[in-house]
């Protein structure tokens, strides 16, 4: 697998590419719940509460910006590398290697 590979490199190489999508979709989410305080699903994330799921997890870039929001946060990518490098933020309770429609 090619991201087995590149896995030690991938956050290097992603901030060399100025890479900020999951700092751009905490930042998407957070003016949603801004928008709308008083929603069932805004109210259970101020409180820790939301399910989350990292599709693609990677190396694991988006786990420290959503733990907060999430009582369980599990990712999933093909990679094993990848998630080994998630693994190592400590922040998911939950890491799958395989396909998303397989695990």
């Amino acid at each position: 697998d090619m991201f087995n590979g590149y896995a030690l490199t991938f956050d290097d190489s992603l901030k060399a590419l100025r890479y900020q999508s999951p700092e751009l979709l905490r930042y998407a989410i957070d003016q949603l719940l801004a928008a709308a305080p008083h929603d069932e699903w805004a109210l259970r994330a101020s409180a820790g509460s939301l399910r989350v799921l990292d599709a693609g997890c990677g190396t694991g870039l988006c786990g420290p910006l959503f733990r907060n929001l999430s009582s369980s946060l599990a990712g999933v990518d093909l990679s094993e590398n990848m998630v080994a490098l998630a693994r190592k933020r400590n922040v998911y309770d939950n890491l799958l290697v395989g396909e998303l429609v397989e695990v």
